[in-house]
């Protein structure tokens, strides 16, 4: 078994910490999206046997899994923990 973990992309408290406080959900900046495209485009180059993406509920969390699960035709399961 494998494991990797990814973390989320560039997102719009990374770039303007100033204008959201430490607890905000900030989305993903265009930037932490094409981070998280080329991250996925990775993942599926190794061709994984029975992939599984698991996310926590966080905006950027599901944005960068849901870029994950398109390119790799999984679904994201959210974990609440």
């Amino acid at each position: 078994m494998q494991l990797f973990l990814v973390r989320h992309g560039q997102t719009a408290a990374n770039v303007h910490p100033i204008d959201y406080p430490w607890d905000n959900d900030s989305p993903l900046t265009t930037i932490g999206q094409q981070e998280a495209a080329r991250t996925a485009q990775f993942l599926k180059q190794l061709q994984l046997a029975s992939p599984h993406i698991v996310s926590s509920p966080l905006t950027r969390a599901q944005q960068t899994a849901e870029a994950l699960a398109q390119v790799m035709a999984v679904p994201v399961h959210t974990d609440p923990g």
